[in-house]
């Protein structure tokens, strides 16, 4: 199971660490701090990326508000969701990992720094999800032991390091984006006709019949 879930960068005065991300104030870019950003004089912003997520606010789990003032939240008894607040389910913040809070693994974090500098910001992706069953003495399990008073509930998949499995969302094309691809990239059609061979108005009444 897939859901959408949002990405915020959120800039932090918390020392950060080697591997963790930071912006150059020139000319907003980021990068992965390492050992020669760390003797390099110039001042970089540090910054922290956040998963978050529709699912339900309970106390004690961090979310993110981006009311008035964006800032992170830890839940208190009567939190409630709004289209304002938004649990987080991972983060690049080590200070925030709980059993609700995970790790977001290197290979997103480097695709979303090199997206960024492309001037393409990754906003939104989709996490996998499983089903757990809740135990009244917390335990969580993949396998419902059949107790009447065991809870279903959907949580983020973990890889065995902790992290999340993040999946980019698949790009939508408008019908000119097709049209210039057939155009320009034809490909065999089952009955053997080569689509890119055929003019502009077989092309529309092909796409027309087809999508």
């Amino acid at each position: 199971m897939k859901k959408k879930c949002q990405v915020v960068m959120f800039a932090t005065e918390k020392n950060n660490y080697i591997g963790n991300i930071i912006q150059r104030p020139s000319d907003k870019r980021l990068a992965i701090i390492n050992v020669l950003t760390t003797e390099d004089k110039q001042e970089y912003i540090n910054q922290h990326l956040y998963i978050t997520s529709s699912d339900k606010i309970k106390e004690g789990d961090w979310y993110y508000d981006s009311g008035d003032v964006n800032f992170i939240c830890k839940g208190f008894k009567h939190t409630t969701n709004n289209y304002n607040r938004l649990k987080i389910i991972a983060t690049t913040d080590p200070e925030l990992h709980t059993s609700d809070v995970s790790k977001i693994g290197f290979s997103f974090i480097d695709d979303y720094i090199t997206e960024y500098n492309k001037g393409n910001v990754i906003k939104e992706v989709n996490v996998d999800y499983e089903e757990l069953y809740l135990y009244p003495d917390g335990n969580l399990s993949k396998v419902s032991r059949l107790a009447p008073n065991a809870i279903p509930i959907n949580k983020p998949k973990l890889r065995l390091n902790n992290t999340i499995i993040i999946n980019r969302l698949q790009e939508v094309f408008t019908k000119e984006d097709m049209m210039k691809a057939l155009k320009f990239n034809p490909y065999e059609c089952e009955n053997g006709n080569i689509l890119g061979k055929k003019s502009d108005s077989e092309l529309e009444i092909w796409f027309e019949q087809n999508y």
